[in-house]
């Protein structure tokens, strides 16, 4: 594994993609938290635009708004996670995720690659490469499980290839995608839009 991440802000599609995703209309009976937890993923986009921090504040009392209804509870873990990562609260939010059941995630292998993708930059952070390293396979040792059986997940094939964008060279993980193209014909709509966001990216750290 290549000795490099990304600067954080720059490949978080695997947090930021579900703030990307429309959110279902709200249900009459409960419009106003429903209308809090679109607020709060809006604040969190537009953090990811401006790097106001002002945006960070906002998505933190739109989430804790949000949460007053049980049934929006769930949805808040990404989005809250991902808060935690622009605030570089890493331990915090490894904290966060470990009162956390697997079920509570969207898939099944989530709960592992945070807690090891966190691991990772913490590792990072005190220059123990090896750890970091190691903990970062992991991560993506946790995705590929899933894709094994899930192989067009387009959520999954996203998690995949943003955790090998933080650990290995741009180009390498481009001759990856194509390869799992060439595999998996079908994912080819998903992986071309997916390869677009991570050049532009690389672009901005040039």
């Amino acid at each position: 594994m290549c000795r490099r991440l990304l600067p954080l802000f720059l490949i978080l599609i695997l947090c930021v993609s579900c703030t990307r995703k429309k959110a279902a209309p709200p249900r009459p009976k409960h419009s106003v938290y429903e209308m809090y937890y679109q607020r709060a993923l809006n604040s969190l986009n537009n953090f990811n635009a401006s790097r106001d921090s002002v945006q960070l504040v906002a998505a933190l009392h739109y989430m804790d708004s949000a949460s007053v209804q049980k049934s929006l509870r769930n949805q808040l873990i990404v989005p809250r996670i991902t808060l935690l990562l622009y605030q570089k609260k890493l331990a915090v939010g490894k904290a966060f995720i470990s009162t956390l059941d697997s079920s509570q995630f969207q898939r099944p292998y989530m709960k592992t690659m945070y807690v090891n993708f966190i691991d990772a930059l913490i590792y990072n952070r005190t220059h123990e490469l090896e750890l970091r390293n190691s903990t970062m396979q992991k991560a993506v040792d946790s995705v590929l499980g899933f894709l094994k059986s899930h192989p067009k997940n387009k959520d999954a094939i996203a998690d995949l290839f943003s955790l090998k964008m933080y650990s290995e060279l741009p180009q390498k993980v481009f001759s990856e995608m194509d390869e799992y193209k060439k595999q998996h014909p079908d994912t080819k709509v998903i992986i071309d839009n997916l390869e677009k966001s991570f050049k532009t990216a690389v672009n901005q750290q040039k």
